[in-house]
């Protein structure tokens, strides 16, 4: 008889990776917020420049694209402004080549939402107020001409579009920065946000997780805080440790690390100078919240956490691999060694520590109901 094939556990991180190249842009939905409404129902955002032809050749050449304005300029006018205005020409040629500089940040508007902006890049927009939510979604294509949608202000005459997949963010523009708050209520139509200012406060509202360059953020989650302080204790033991052993093993010391009981090596390996914070957060509703200075770090404890869950025993839980379903298709998790530091923790655990380290797990589940996005499945090996 051969052997039983033992189903192999996979961990995935489902864990956000922004992309470097990646650029924020803050967006106005129209004069007065007027196409709010619509950017939401139509999984879009758009300049309000009816009529307007953006084929490829026009984007790229300065003089067309300036005259294809000053014709939108012209047929947003007699659509919207007074009755006597006359039917405008539809042939971008007939217009003039306009310099001002006014004129010229609308050409550059256009550039930017139509041109410049990618695939991935993030998409941020407020509320009619300061109590109403932020809108944060990413832009799903590349622009094609044939991208457009008909408003009914503009009648026959389309505009183009820009297709966004809108996240699911629950932010009110009230807790934003006042910097940022400031600059989602610039009426320029399109801005791009500087990612070294206000990156991290984007990407937690976007994303909850996320790795971004040598960053990474990691929010475990603990929704059954009773406001009894001694429960968050088992947590802060579990992650610290964790942290410990990521940092004992980038030394090189894991054989030394795995000698000593929990309390004394969170003592010698805990550096709190590889940690932007470790916070505790438990409003409605809220956990422990680590911001690290290494991108494997914080998401090789999340994958720690998940393995001493108490659903798998420590040798299935030594022989899982690790993977993220968050990444592109492009992506790989070769850059990041989040798959060799968890291999290389618990070979060194061994059961005993592991056992241990369910217990405290179960503790801090029970107490504040601790819990992890990443998901686990068995597949047969």
């Amino acid at each position: 008889m051969g052997k039983l094939r033992v189903a192999e556990i996979v961990f995935d991180l489902a864990t956000k990776v922004v992309a470097k190249d990646q650029v924020i842009w803050a967006v106005f939905p129209g004069r007065g917020r007027r196409m709010l409404d619509v950017f939401i129902a139509s999984n879009c955002i758009f300049l309000e420049i009816p009529g307007i032809a953006l084929a490829p050749g026009v984007l790229s050449d300065d003089k067309l694209l300036r005259q294809h304005v000053a014709m939108s300029d012209a047929i947003y006018d007699y659509r919207v402004g007074s009755s006597s205005a006359s039917v405008p020409s539809r042939r971008a040629s007939t217009y003039a080549v306009k310099r001002g500089s006014s004129f010229s940040a609308a050409v550059g508007n256009v550039r930017n939402m139509y041109a410049r902006m990618k695939p991935g890049d993030l998409v941020v927009m407020g509320g009619r107020s300061l109590y109403q939510p932020i809108y944060i979604g990413e832009v799903e294509t590349a622009f094609a001409p044939g991208d457009v949608i008909q408003i009914n202000q503009f009648g026959t005459d389309e505009v183009p579009v820009r297709k966004v997949r809108w996240l699911d963010v629950d932010a009110q523009r009230r807790f934003l920065s006042e910097r940022l708050s400031h600059l989602l209520s610039n009426r320029k139509a399109i801005i791009s946000i500087p990612k070294d200012e206000f990156g991290d406060e984007v990407y937690k509202f976007a994303y909850g997780d996320y790795i971004f360059g040598e960053d990474s953020r990691y929010v475990f989650a603990g929704p059954r805080y009773k406001n009894i302080a001694t429960t968050i204790i088992p947590g802060i033991d579990l992650l610290s440790y964790f942290i410990a052993a990521y940092n004992a093993d980038e030394l090189g010391q894991m054989d030394k690390f795995r000698d000593l009981e929990i309390e004394p090596a969170i003592a010698r390996y805990f550096k709190q100078e590889t940690l932007y914070s470790f916070e505790l957060d438990f409003a409605s509703p809220g956990g422990y919240i680590v911001h690290a200075k290494k991108a494997a770090l914080a998401l090789t404890v999340a994958v720690l956490v998940s393995a001493t869950d108490g659903t798998m025993s420590y040798t299935e839980a030594r022989a899982a691999a690790v993977t993220n379903s968050a990444y592109s298709t492009a992506q790989t998790l070769a850059p990041l060694p989040i798959p060799e530091k968890y291999r290389s923790i618990m070979e060194n655990m061994g059961a005993g520590r592991y056992n241990e380290l369910v217990k405290k797990n179960k503790e801090a589940q029970a107490g504040v109901g601790l819990r992890v996005r990443v998901k686990h499945h068995r597949r047969k090996a």
